[in-house]
């Protein structure tokens, strides 16, 4: 939506750059409410059905978001989100049960957390300093992984 009331370029891709942001997060919930909602013998098919979904939000994207430009201006693309936010919202009250998790409060990777948030922000700039940090990151985390599980076993 942000995106949408914005007129220049810097600044529209700034409001998609936060929506990409927020977009990223809704798979990786998707997965933890299924987790908990769905019975152990029931989460592989409520996993397919939104596997499906995805798939067929992705395949009907470009072809909704043509009409919508053609239509009426590029601004629809951003703009068409809100009622569909907004009913889902809606729905997911609705029919959802509250969530039953007993998992204690994790502490924030911030490392992570940064690495993520300038990945998903990334628009060509920088993209030589995020494939040297994960060059460098990937083989610390594997190489700390195996050791982990090294000294586990030796125990």
């Amino acid at each position: 939506m942000v995106a949408s009331a914005l007129r220049t370029g810097d600044r529209v891709r700034t409001g998609a750059r936060i929506g990409r942001i927020g977009a990223a997060l809704i798979p990786a919930n998707a997965l933890a409410i299924i987790t908990d909602v769905f019975p152990v013998g029931k989460r592989g098919t409520a996993m397919g059905v939104q596997a499906i979904l995805i798939s067929g939000g992705a395949s009907m994207g470009p072809i909704i978001g043509g009409f919508l430009v053609t239509r009426f201006g590029w601004q629809s693309v951003f703009l068409v989100n809100v009622p569909i936010g907004i009913i889902a919202a809606i729905m997911a009250t609705l029919i959802l049960p509250p969530l039953k998790s007993n998992r204690t409060m994790e502490p924030i990777d911030w490392v992570g957390s940064g690495l993520l948030l300038g990945g998903l922000a990334e628009d060509g700039r920088f993209g030589l300093a995020f494939l040297l940090i994960g060059a460098v990151a990937v083989p610390l985390g594997v190489a700390g992984s195996l050791g982990r599980a090294r000294w586990e076993t030796a125990r």
